[in-house]
Formats: C-alpha cells, sequence, structure tokens
C-alpha cells in the first residue's frame, strides 16, 4: 500500500500515552488489535441497536481491508494502519482505538483529516467515503485487482491475451458456466 504524507487531524480517544490504545478495567490491553469480528458477547444473540446495522463508513472500511490484502495473508492490525498514517505524515493524526470504532461502527462522524488519512493509506480517493457511486466504481476495480492477485487468475488472463474476440467471449462464457455450477456470484 502506497503511503505518501498524511494531512492532521488530531483524535486522542482511548489511548495511552504511547500512542496506543488504552487499557480495559483491570489493566490488561485491548484484545481487538486487528480488523476482525470482535470476540462474541456472553449472549452472541443479543444486538445493541448501535451495532445492528454498520454505518456505511465502516462496511467501506470493511471492503477496503477485505479487497487491499493479499488472498491468504492477515489484515494488517489497527496498530499497524494508525502507525503507518502517522509516521508517513510525520505527527501525530489518528489513534489505533478511533480506527477500530469506525471499523466497528462505534463511530460514524469523522473529522475530514481522518478520512483524508485513511484514503491516503488505502490509496483511494477521499470521496470514497463521501460519494456511494464513487466507492461503487472503486470497489469494482478493486475487486478486480484483488482477483487478479491470484496466481492463478493471473495465469489465466495473461494466457489468453491476444485471443480472438470470439475466443474471449466463448472463454467468459466458459467462466460464467463454470462459476454457476460452483455456486458462486459473478464477481463484477
Amino acid at each position: 500500500m502506497k503511503l505518501p504524507a498524511r494531512t492532521r487531524a488530531s483524535e486522542g480517544t482511548g489511548e495511552g500515552p504511547l500512542g496506543t490504545p488504552s487499557a480495559a478495567p483491570g489493566g490488561r490491553p485491548h484484545a481487538e488489535t486487528r480488523p476482525a469480528a470482535a470476540p462474541p458477547a456472553a449472549d452472541s444473540n443479543a444486538q445493541s441497536p448501535r451495532t445492528a446495522r454498520r454505518s456505511p463508513l465502516a462496511e467501506k472500511l470493511d471492503r477496503l481491508l477485505t479487497l487491499t490484502t493479499p488472498q491468504g495473508g492477515a489484515s494488517p492490525s489497527y496498530n499497524e494502519i494508525a502507525r503507518a498514517i502517522d509516521e508517513a505524515a510525520g505527527e501525530r493524526v489518528i489513534s489505533a482505538s478511533y480506527i477500530w470504532k469506525l471499523h466497528k461502527g462505534e463511530a460514524d462522524n469523522p473529522r475530514l483529516g481522518h478520512l483524508e488519512a485513511l484514503a491516503r493509506y488505502f490509496d483511494v480517493p477521499t470521496e470514497y467515503f463521501l460519494n456511494d457511486t464513487v466507492a461503487d466504481r472503486i470497489d469494482e476495480q478493486l475487486t478486480i485487482l484483488h482477483a487478479l492477485k491470484s496466481g492463478a487468475v493471473r495465469n489465466i488472463a495473461l494466457r489468453a491475451d491476444g485471443l480472438s474476440p470470439e475466443s474471449l467471449h466463448a472463454l467468459s462464457g466458459m467462466v460464467d458456466r463454470l462459476r454457476s455450477l460452483e455456486q458462486l456470484d459473478n464477481p463484477i
């Protein structure tokens, strides 16, 4: 991921003195450091009204994390994302705990500077977070790039280069039929 310079936007929510997420009650550090599902609550069927439906921003962050993580690779932790943003900016821009809150839908009204920093980290325009039409177009492009990261998919694409339009159409039909047989959605 490209990490150009970031704009300054301060947010200190939930951080300890060294820029790490603050400790949970009892002095234990928060267990949640990776962009993965939070541990199930005691009653996993209970959802608070706040978390019953994730915010559009949370869903967009989730898609970016999914589509920019190499297949089979681990998503970067919230600490890694915040550290990369801060290092690229040369100053404190955003906290790991605030990224977690945005990703989980606990916060959904970030400052423009936070959106700009996250957009630069994920190498998308800031409008991705502000305009659903732009987000849909970029998600489609990222889906294609994500698929091409697979060696097998890239191999097929490279081998198809130079085929006639008729052959490409036939190949496309075969892929559509195989996806249907394997009950896979059309990725684009």
